[in-house]
């Protein structure tokens, strides 16, 4: 099957279902044995586990016309969008940049953190202030600062930072960014540097190993192109994002995907609405009804 390249300007397909993998109930079960591994083993501290939306429309939607609606509605994001097979289109717009390594120079960030964003101004600056003094959200992104700076330190002759992590404002949720600049070593190559970088601490958990293994046990889908790096290569020149708030389109099947990063002191029911916000932006594309309860 292949798409007009020009966006359908008209609304989208009616959807006629809706499927939740894991359910509610599967996701509490999920978090409290993680937090309960969490506090039996000191080495193991974070992992991110990911839901699964699987929306079913009345018929097949053109991607591009939901592509250029998540234009519209988002802000600060890498746009994609890329057909892996006959049929189907992976498509997104992801907050996170994995690297950009331009001749000896990197650039790249830690990405974590939380919370939702307010109706009202007042609101907003209340939510930014407890993003700022959740101890569970900065226990969360400081483990990802950690992984990048001991990672930009074995290749690094030279390594900036920021000293606090300043807050990205999408357009429905708060996160703690830090950003980092490096020299590389002359030695140094991107064959190294992206079997390193990739999964962080952000996608996987901490330590990433154990986290990965932890969720091919417990997740009941496959992530498949999910939490993937997307970006372009050449040889002067790489930039990648990870694949986040994003969408496998099959037919008249669409599967929505995002996680949570679970520490000591995560709660299910927040974690749960964590991730509701962050593909807030891909829902209201689909259906402008669609409210966070």
């Amino acid at each position: 099957m292949s798409w007009t390249s020009q966006p359908n300007q008209e609304d989208l397909p009616a959807i006629k279902d809706r499927r939740e993998n894991p359910s509610y109930q599967q996701w509490e079960q999920w978090v409290q044995s993680e937090l309960a591994r969490i506090e039996e083993n000191t080495s193991f501290k974070k992992i991110v586990l990911a839901r699964e939306i699987e929306l079913t429309f009345a018929e097949q939607p053109n991607p591009w016309g939901i592509l250029q609606k998540l234009q519209a509605a988002t802000q600060s994001c890498y746009l994609f969008a890329f057909q892996p097979a006959v049929g189907e289109v992976f498509l997104g717009a992801s907050p996170e940049r994995l690297y950009l390594r331009s001749g000896e120079k990197i650039e790249t960030e830690a990405l974590a953190g939380t919370q939702s964003r307010g109706k009202e101004e007042f609101q907003d600056q209340v939510q930014m202030l407890l993003l700022r003094e959740s101890k569970k959200d900065n226990l969360e992104h400081r483990y990802v600062v950690d992984m990048i700076e001991r990672k930009l330190k074995s290749f690094c002759e030279e390594i900036k930072s920021q000293e606090k992590p300043e807050i990205l404002s999408l357009r429905s949720s708060h996160h703690f960014l830090t950003r980092f600049q490096g020299k590389l070593r002359p030695e140094v190559s991107d064959e190294e540097l992206f079997a390193n970088f990739h999964p962080t601490p952000a996608v996987a958990g901490e330590p990433p190993e154990q986290a990965r293994e932890r969720i091919r046990n417990i997740e009941t889908f496959q992530r498949g192109w999910y939490c993937g790096p997307i970006g372009y290569l050449s040889h002067d020149k790489i930039e990648l994002a990870v694949a986040i708030r994003c969408g496998l389109l099959r037919k008249e099947n669409l599967s929505l995907f995002a996680g949570a990063g679970i520490v000591k002191g995560s709660v299910a029911k927040e974690e749960w609405q964590e991730t509701e916000h962050k593909l807030k932006n891909f829902l209201n594309v689909i259906d402008p009804s669609y409210v966070i309860e």
